[in-house]
């Protein structure tokens, strides 16, 4: 309690310190802006702000904003001409440069970012966040030469000489040589303690996935008030995010997102406000909380929508079709599938365009329509292989032999289940080579084509993969595959152990589906064993815990070879028709057809 207390003052010691920077002084029309641009009246807030420059030219943030209010109000060019023409009048005011450079940005115009930046660079600047724009722009359009020569030039003024150190840092992060930016980060630290090498320095250790570190890093460029900057403080927020997620610590994470998100909506930061909540989407997919997924995707949406960030869009719809397939509203899903087609056309070879076409297909299997199903696979294994996405490839070929096997064409669904067998084991993904030993174990049963042998065969090397893995989370599903086997040679008491195995197994490792798979295998023994009583009595718990936890089931890995029609619902209604249950029977068949429409 007394942590999260001290979490909480904190941070609203950090969002205090940062609104200060903008505090009301006699002829400052900074929190008007920001008000103004909250709003989305951008025109208001450039008014205000160009006020603020004409009163007083020195302020670093006040450009930077008009920069991004002319970008949000799509007036480009409005923006290049009232930049030029304060150059012109002031041409040894480098913040009218970081201006156009940070207008540049917003239009993905690496060669002008990088231009202004060197010339605000020459007319004195000192900013932080101009060496990070100079650098990343010099390395997009790989002028490396330039970018050494600019940043040895800085070294000549003492006003500048901090610069060349942060630049070599940003610089060797950005290509990934990771120990030489720690080392030239802390000689930047030894010199200056400010906001942005203690960022830097996070955004390292977070690299070398050093959490705790970086997090000691972020939180020291906060307090560090005089360097700080809202938006600064935003990405900061982001970051600690992402750092407690992965140090298993959701309740900070979605703490830290909230922070964030608040103070960009509250600050007018359209395209931090757009990056947050990305992440907090994807955050919100990971703990499978998937309304609140949908609501981080909408809120991302509108805003990328709203400032022209249309890139975005693509990856946004996917995620917001996503969040509704598993909420299982299939109609939001496919909306926001068919967006995502749209907004990838002419990407045929795209990895999302193959993704959402099997997911599209994912969910005209659950429809019950496997024609339709079968087209989108087909769609996304033809785009996969052409671009050389193997891993949807494969994922998009395992469904399309689902349904071989569900229209009894047993050749083509072992030869679709070996080809990713194969692809499975030369990738080491061992959960997938799982899926598929069990998949042809379950074809090897099918009653046009039962092989014992066979069906034994891959069972073992199920059961010997997990062994050697240690992913002994598997053993309840091959005990209920053990026990399918053994109801197929008639041996009752066998089957019984080994479902009631399967039961306990699920319950060990926390798997619902595995212990309903185990209740449903036991209905099947009692029947055969002409038990109609038994048989009855785990037909009702089988479709109470259907009942309770079919959500938790379609998430886990069992599902994908575990048929609810054919291992639970038959065997249930055969069950209560040899006890003469004629109100189980209705009773059933109605839970069947409402699981469906759930799920469709």
């Amino acid at each position: 309690m007394y942590k999260k207390l001290s979490r909480l003052v904190f941070c609203l010691v950090v969002v205090q310190t940062s609104l200060k920077l903008w505090a009301i002084t006699p002829g400052d029309y900074r929190i008007s802006a920001l008000q103004e641009a909250s709003n989305k009246n951008y025109p208001k807030a450039i008014d205000l702000l160009k006020k603020q420059i004409a009163d007083d030219s020195s302020l670093t943030e006040a450009y930077l904003r008009l920069a991004d209010f002319y970008s949000y109000n799509k007036s480009l060019q409005q923006g290049v001409t009232f930049f030029q023409k304060a150059g012109q009048q002031n041409p040894e005011n480098p913040h009218t440069y970081l201006g156009l450079a940070q207008l540049y940005h917003h239009t993905k115009d690496a060669q002008n970012t990088f231009k202004n930046c060197k010339l605000a660079l020459t007319k004195g600047s000192t900013s932080p966040y101009l060496v990070d724009l100079l650098v990343k722009s010099a390395l997009q359009l790989k002028k490396t030469n330039e970018l050494a020569k600019i940043l040895r030039a800085t070294q000549k003024h003492a006003a500048q000489k901090h610069l060349y150190d942060l630049g070599y840092a940003i610089w060797r992060h950005e290509v990934k040589n990771h120990k030489k930016a720690k080392s030239t980060i802390l000689d930047y630290l030894d010199k200056r303690k400010d906001f942005y090498g203690h960022k830097v320095l996070g955004d390292i250790e977070q690299t070398a996935s050093n959490f705790q570190e970086s997090n000691r890093n972020y939180r020291s460029a906060l307090k560090l008030s005089k360097d700080i900057s809202q938006h600064s403080s935003i990405e900061i927020f982001k970051s600690l995010a992402a750092n407690f997620q992965a140090l298993g610590k959701p309740d900070s994470a979605d703490f830290y997102f909230r922070e964030g998100l608040e103070l960009a909506q509250k600050t007018a930061a359209r395209k931090e406000q757009l990056e947050i909540s990305q992440a907090a989407a994807l955050f919100y997919r990971h703990l499978r909380m998937y309304q609140k997924m949908a609501d981080a995707c909408h809120e991302a949406i509108q805003v990328a929508l709203a400032i022209n960030e249309l890139d975005y869009l693509p990856e946004l719809y996917h995620d917001l079709g996503y969040a509704y397939e598993k909420m299982t509203d299939s109609e939001r899903a496919l909306k926001y599938y068919s967006l995502t087609l749209k907004k990838t056309e002419g990407a045929r070879n795209s990895s999302l365009t193959s993704k959402t076409f099997l997911a599209i297909g994912r969910i005209y299997l659950n429809l019950s329509d496997p024609d339709q199903a079968f087209e989108y696979f087909n769609q996304s294994l033809e785009i996969a292989k052409k671009a050389g996405h193997s891993n949807i490839q494969y994922l998009a070929l395992l469904k399309i032999a689902d349904i071989h096997k569900f229209r009894e064409e047993i050749s083509a669904a072992k030869s679709a289940y070996r080809k990713v067998l194969r692809y499975a084991q030369r990738t080491q993904q061992h959960s997938l080579t799982e899926t598929c030993f069990i998949k042809l174990s379950d074809l090897y049963l099918q009653p046009s084509n039962v092989v014992l042998k066979s069906a034994t065969y891959y069972l073992n090397m199920a059961d010997a993969l997990a062994h050697q893995t240690f992913q002994l989370q598997f053993a309840a599903n091959h005990r209920w595959m053990q026990g399918k086997i053994a109801l197929q040679e008639n041996e009752i008491e066998t089957a019984e152990a080994d479902f009631l195995e399967a039961i306990q197994l699920g319950k060990e490792a926390g798997s619902y589906m595995s212990v309903i798979a185990g209740q449903a295998g036991l209905i099947r023994t009692y029947l055969a064993a002409g038990i109609p009583e038994y048989a009855k009595a785990y037909s009702d718990s089988v479709l109470i815990s259907l009942n309770n936890f079919l959500d938790y089931c379609l998430e886990e890995n069992s599902s994908e070879f575990f048929d609810l029609l054919e291992d639970v619902f038959i065997p249930a209604i055969t069950a209560y028709s040899n006890v003469g249950d004629l109100s189980k029977i209705y009773e059933t068949n109605e839970q069947y057809k409402a699981m469906i429409h759930d799920i469709a």
